[in-house]
């Protein structure tokens, strides 16, 4: 009987050892998972354009004038009231497509371009500004002012500019022994103060008489070849060209 229940578990032990072994033969395998495959991310490159920077800069503009001042109107319409102004740059990037703004305090204008024809009629003495604003297409401006004064010149008959006209005569040679004589001449132009001063200097030689009238008398020098006279004539508006002068050879005895 012990036999017997050794050799019953013996075999219980072969059954199940077999029975194991056949399930783990015959176990479903896992199904793999597919590998995940990683697409690289290619970015695409945006390739755009800069635009190209624009620099503001300073154009140089200057305005040359055919007139500084002029006679008013009012008095004498048949007086000439046209100014004619150009607008000047020296910048190499002012081309065709550079614009020129003009613009008045007063009066009429008439551009084209760079020029400008001013007409100052019936305008009251004074001074007026002309404005001219520059641009380019780089983004340039620039600007400048011209002025202009007009004065009160009488009736027609009376004065026909704004500032007078001065001379001065002398004789082309004198000789070494006499005096030298100078003479101011004076014409249009409206006085801003009564009377007309004047007043001379020499560039050698002694002034005798005249010093501060229109008629100047000066000895000679004994050591220089000509002799200058100058004169200065006040009571006229600043910006008008009050100096004259006049030179005289001195003969030299032989």
């Amino acid at each position: 009987m012990h036999r017997s229940i050794v050799v019953l578990v013996v075999l219980l032990t072969l059954a199940s050892c077999f029975s194991f072994g056949f399930a783990e033969k015959h176990k479903p395998k896992p199904k793999a998972k597919p590998k995940a495959t990683a697409k690289k991310a290619t970015a695409k490159k945006r390739t755009t354009k800069s635009k190209p920077r624009i620099v503001a800069h300073y154009i140089p503009v200057s305005i040359v004038s055919s007139d500084e001042m002029m006679c008013a109107s009012r008095q004498c319409p048949m007086r000439v009231t046209t100014v004619r102004l150009v607008a000047n740059s020296t910048s190499p990037a002012v081309d065709e497509q550079t614009t020129f703004e003009w613009s008045v305090s007063a009066g009429k204008l008439n551009s084209v371009g760079h020029v400008l024809s001013w007409d100052l009629k019936d305008l009251a003495p004074g001074i007026y500004t002309a404005t001219v604003k520059v641009s380019d297409q780089h983004a340039g401006t620039g600007s400048s002012q011209q002025q202009i004064t007009v004065v009160d010149c009488g009736h027609c008959n009376e004065n026909s500019s704004p500032c007078p006209v001065i001379s001065v005569s002398c004789p082309e040679e004198v000789d070494t022994n006499g005096s030298l004589k100078f003479l101011a001449t004076v014409s249009g132009g409206p006085l801003l103060s009564t009377p007309i001063t004047y007043l001379w200097t020499v560039s050698s030689g002694k002034i005798i008489k005249g010093e501060k009238s229109k008629d100047l008398e000066v000895a000679l020098p004994s050591d220089e070849d000509e002799v200058l006279g100058t004169v200065y004539v006040a009571g006229y508006d600043s910006r008008c060209a009050t100096i004259a002068s006049c030179t005289s050879k001195i003969k030299k005895q032989r």
